[in-house]
């Protein structure tokens, strides 16, 4: 049953067997703005703390140089920004960085920079605006548990 289960998801997810992380980032924290607007009642319009505890972001690359942005949901499982609609577009590289933007067409548009700072250490820089439903805009930082720059193609 596992291994047809696996198969399975080979099938639908194909670029998910030969990707190479990048990166893996925690626990991003950060701020966010609620602007009143969309389903947002004006007493809960404003700035507040934000992040994701346990939450994990990935950048990865499969084997014809594509990336994707991996993140956890609210349920733990981990998703595919490309697999959930996202359009991942690199911007900006370097030996110390790499930025990304990923679209979410008519709805969201997020950036993401991998950096090894000045002081050797690794981290994720990332913003989020969204316009549908509850829109708001945000901005996290997460430490980097892993950046390997030097696997990029």
């Amino acid at each position: 049953m596992k291994k047809q289960l696996l198969l399975l998801l080979l099938f639908f997810f194909p670029h998910l067997a030969f990707a190479e992380t990048i990166a893996t980032c925690e626990n991003p924290k950060g701020y966010e703005y609620y602007p009143f607007a969309g389903s947002v009642p004006e007493s809960g319009s404003g700035w507040d703390e934000g992040g994701f505890t346990g939450g994990t972001y990935r950048l990865t690359q499969d084997d014809e140089g594509n990336l994707d942005v991996i993140f956890t949901n609210n349920s733990g499982q981990f998703v595919s920004a490309l697999n959930d609609g996202g359009s991942v577009v690199p911007f900006s590289f370097d030996e110390n960085q790499i930025s990304v933007i990923v679209l979410y067409m008519g709805s969201v548009v997020e950036t993401f920079s991998f950096i090894n700072n000045n002081a050797g250490l690794n981290e994720l820089i990332f913003t989020a605006t969204k316009t549908q439903f509850i829109p708001k805009v945000a901005a996290y930082r997460a430490r980097c548990s892993q950046l390997d720059l030097y696997k990029i193609k």
